[in-house]
């Protein structure tokens, strides 16, 4: 269980006077939540050209290279992801992960959405109505 501090407190009765249905909550993943330091994330194009950037000296073909590029424009990073996953040594691809996901810390962001998550689960089962949320 994760301790409250007194400034989280705060957040989260700030967040449960906007929120008055934890059911009606949505959340944005991959909305860059992970920018703000200390994670410091990069935006999902600069993840994924830095990721096909090292493929490329890692050993990616040109053809492959340049079929990446082309779904990095549309933007696909999945797609992007996907190619390298298929044409790169599941070593080497693992490795390129690794390279761009080091151990990173959790920003005010990440906090206060775990607060709002706990909160919102916490809410449903005092009410016992986790199967009307919908």
């Amino acid at each position: 269980m994760m301790a409250e501090s007194l400034e989280d407190k705060a957040r989260l009765d700030a967040l449960k006077q906007i929120i008055t249905d934890p059911c009606r909550v949505t959340l944005f993943i991959g909305s860059g939540i992970s920018v703000p330091a200390p994670t410091s994330m990069p935006s999902w194009y600069a993840f994924t050209k830095a990721g096909l950037e090292i493929a490329s000296q890692k050993g990616l073909s040109r053809e492959a290279s340049g079929y990446a590029e082309m779904l990095l424009s549309r933007p696909d990073y999945y797609g992007v992801f996907d190619l390298l996953k298929k044409e790169l040594a599941l070593s080497v691809y693992e490795g390129i992960v690794e390279e761009l996901l080091p151990d990173r810390k959790h920003n005010e962001n990440h906090k206060l959405v775990a607060l709002m998550m706990s909160e919102s689960i916490r809410q449903i089962r005092q009410q016992e109505s986790f199967l009307y949320c919908f």
